[in-house]
């Protein structure tokens, strides 16, 4: 599995949580029904695996969820313009350079960039169960942070 394409959401939780601990998490989603979208289970699974940190700690893993948030946002965002760009540049190579073999090795360069950045969005794109994991663990992490400043 190691090879496998992960999405921001699922590299986020595997780092937080271990990859064993991510699979149980996902076992726990896959048996509520598709139409619940917050699992209680999971929040108060995740709840109590947080309760055993420092409150140092919980703020880094907070930090770490808004930057793969603002990430994923940006990913979704950006692709279509750097889509325009692209077969923008592609149109434009032509008239830039009349030396063949430059314009061949100059497309290949932007089609593998725009190749990379179609798996990155589509990759991304289709992470609703990830999505749905993210969302509890925010709510378990603000919890927690919150019986945090309590204290």
């Amino acid at each position: 599995m190691g090879s496998s394409v992960k999405n921001i959401f699922r590299k986020l939780m595997e780092l937080e949580f271990g990859e064993a601990c991510y699979r149980k998490l996902t076992k726990i989603l896959l048996t509520e029904p598709e139409e619940v979208f917050l699992s209680n289970e999971l929040v108060g699974s995740l709840t109590i695996h947080l309760e055993r940190k420092k409150s140092p700690e919980l703020k880094k893993m907070y930090e770490r969820l808004e930057q793969a948030l603002l990430r994923a946002y940006d990913i979704n965002r950006g692709f279509w313009p750097y889509v325009f760009f692209c077969i923008g540049a592609l149109g434009l190579l032509p008239l830039y350079t009349s030396l063949i073999p430059a314009t061949i090795l100059a497309a290949g360069g932007v089609a593998l960039c725009l190749g990379y950045r179609l798996r990155e969005y589509l990759v991304n794109r289709n992470c609703y169960l990830d999505a749905r994991m993210v969302l509890c663990y925010r709510i378990a992490l603000e919890r927690v942070l919150r019986q945090c400043r309590e204290e």
